[in-house]
C-alpha cells in the first residue's frame, strides 16, 4: 500500500513538472566586440511558482577565448506574447560572460541598469493549461565590462 501511494505522488510529480516545462530546444550564436567567435546553446523555458517564465539559454560549445558564458536568464511577465521584451520590460535579466583572460561583461536589470539586452519572441506555442510549450526567436545583449574600463561585447543569437 506504502509503494503505491509513492508511485502516485512520483507520477503526480512527474506530470506536473513536465506540463510546467517547454520542451528543450537547441539555438546558436555569435560574439562580437571585445571577443569574437560563435557558439551553441540550449534553450529551455519553465513556469516558475509565481507564473511567470523563466527562460534559460546555456552554452554547449564555447570559443577557446571564453572562459565561462551564461548567455541568458531572463524571467518573461505572463502572459508571454509574440513581442519585443528589453531589460525595462523583463521581470528580470542578464547575460554573462568572462573572457579567458578574467575580464567579465554583463548586462543586467538591476539597480543600475548595465548594458542592453533585447529578447523577441517570434514563434509562440501554448500548452495545456495556458502554459508555454515551445519558444522561438532572437536575443541580442550589449554586454559591458563589470568592473569598468573599456570595450564590450555583443551577443547574438537564435533560437
Amino acid at each position: 500500500m506504502l509503494a503505491r501511494g509513492i508511485l502516485a505522488l512520483t507520477l503526480g510529480l512527474a506530470l506536473t513538472t513536465s506540463a510546467a516545462q517547454a520542451k528543450e530546444r537547441g539555438c546558436s550564436g555569435k560574439l562580437s566586440g571585445a571577443v569574437k567567435g560563435s557558439f551553441s546553446c540550449k534553450v529551455k523555458a519553465r513556469a516558475k511558482g509565481s507564473g511567470a517564465i523563466l527562460l534559460t539559454v546555456s552554452p554547449a560549445k564555447l570559443p577557446k577565448s571564453v572562459k565561462a558564458f551564461a548567455p541568458a536568464e531572463v524571467e518573461l511577465p505572463v502572459p508571454v506574447e509574440k513581442k519585443e521584451y528589453t531589460l525595462a520590460t523583463l521581470k528580470s535579466g542578464r547575460t554573462l560572460l568572462t573572457t579567458s583572460g578574467h575580464k567579465t561583461f554583463v548586462a543586467e536589470k538591476g539597480k543600475e541598469q548595465k548594458g542592453d539586452l533585447t529578447l523577441s519572441i517570434e514563434t509562440l506555442e501554448t500548452g495545456e493549461a495556458h502554459s508555454v510549450a515551445s519558444l522561438g526567436g532572437t536575443l541580442k545583449a550589449r554586454l559591458v565590462p563589470a568592473a569598468g574600463g573599456g570595450g564590450e561585447v555583443v551577443v547574438d543569437l537564435r533560437f
